[in-house]
């Protein structure tokens, strides 16, 4: 019997819509997000929001890297700010230029050609490529800040030394 391809090569913008709405509704424990954008469109926003609702409501952790300057659009930063209110974890990476996406450590999307992403996407569920890709997020994620949603900042991840600590030094 034939099985089905572990890497799917998606070229329309409306079937790549169709399988993100699909992940993000059958997602059960995780999304990882890598989005190297500066800022998002409006009609992003409003389609990408109440998938990611509906996925917090459920329990579902979302984890959401973004670059510096997605937090100077006013759109982009108040729905982060949103995202983050209702329980997502946020952090921002002036080293992120790669955009990826992982649904429950089993499916892994990610552009046909980095540079330009509108040509596509792959859809991989091969336990070896999604691996890789979740270990280079996970690098990702250690190195950025968090962002904060009371101040719409990132804040380094290096804690606060205590005043016992400050008198020592």
């Amino acid at each position: 019997p034939e099985t089905a391809p572990t890497v799917e090569r998606i070229t329309d913008v409306k079937e790549i819509r169709t399988r993100l709405d699909e992940l993000s509704f059958f997602a059960r424990t995780e999304v990882l997000s890598a989005e190297p954008y500066d800022a998002l469109s409006v009609e992003n926003i409003e389609h990408a929001c109440p998938l990611d609702m509906r996925c917090l409501r459920r329990g579902v952790v979302i984890r959401n890297l973004v670059r510096p300057e997605a937090l100077e659009d006013p759109p982009t930063a108040a729905y982060l700010t949103e995202l983050a209110v209702a329980g997502a974890e946020i952090r921002v990476s002036g080293e992120l230029t790669e955009l990826m996406l992982v649904y429950d450590h089993h499916t892994a999307l990610v552009p046909i050609d980095p540079q330009h992403t509108s040509k596509g996407a792959l859809c991989a569920r091969e336990s070896g490529i999604v691996t890789n890709i979740i270990r280079h997020f996970e690098r990702l994620w250690d190195d950025a800040d968090v962002f904060s949603p009371l101040t719409g900042l990132a804040e380094s991840t290096d804690p606060e030394l205590t005043q016992a600590q400050k008198k020592v030094l």
